[in-house]
């Protein structure tokens, strides 16, 4: 091989060890802090996002109201068991949210609110009505000292 195919061959290993890593990087993102309202609140969305109801069940105060839940649901999740069906009963990935992003965070002594937004794809291209996007809010309350999510949208709308 002559020194131009070496470097063309070098160059593209280079690159894909870049991309790897950049995966890797990506992928050692630390978890969020679950001491901020922000925090649990996006901490709760990724185990929605996952598919873990119990992760996102601990990061919900007791008697939280999650909904409302759409006609097709019995009722908004009450139980662990029924919140975990209810997260089941979703599929696997996002169905059609493509962005979740916190929009807004306030304290008030031991009560917050976070306001998220949810840019949501029909499929479609942007310039055909494809997208939409809806603010929703959480209120988190403090319970034994650390935040937990009280009301909040139904996983349909988030999920």
């Amino acid at each position: 091989m002559d020194r131009f195919t070496w470097g063309f061959v070098i160059g593209a290993l280079l690159l894909c060890a870049a991309g790897a890593g950049t995966v890797f990087i990506a992928r050692a993102t630390p978890p969020p802090p679950l001491s901020t309202p922000a925090g649990v609140v996006t901490a709760y969305l990724q185990g929605v996002r996952d598919r873990d109801a119990d992760r996102a069940w601990d990061l919900l105060a007791p008697g939280a109201s999650i909904g409302p839940a759409p006609p097709s649901a019995v009722a908004a999740a009450s139980s662990r068991d029924t919140f975990r069906q209810q997260l089941a009963s979703m599929g696997s990935g996002p169905s059609s949210a493509s962005r979740i992003r916190i929009i807004d965070a306030t304290e008030r002594g031991d009560t917050a609110r976070v306001d998220i937004e949810v840019t949501t794809s029909a499929g479609g291209f942007a310039l055909f009505g494809g997208t939409g996007s809806q603010t929703l809010t959480f209120s988190l309350k403090r319970v034994d000292g650390a935040w937990k999510i009280d009301t909040g949208p139904s996983l349909y709308e988030i999920g």
